[in-house]
């Protein structure tokens, strides 16, 4: 099941450019939206792995102590 989303904000120009980009794909609007968000996810390195979060948990509890 899908879910609406309502983007508020954004101009005529961006809206005529994400629906012109999904009907040249063939792909709905969400399917192009939820393929550029995932892109964007994954070459983000300021998001923190499971291994990175463990080490600043680590670092924060043992600063609390003192």
């Amino acid at each position: 099941m899908g879910k609406n989303v309502h983007i508020w904000n954004i101009d005529e120009e961006t809206h005529l450019k994400l629906r012109l980009l999904s009907t040249g794909r063939g792909v709905s609007m969400g399917k192009l939206l939820t393929d550029m968000v995932e892109k964007e996810w994954n070459a983000d390195k300021t998001i923190l792995d499971k291994l990175q979060k463990r080490k600043v948990k680590r670092l924060i509890k043992r600063f609390g102590r003192k």
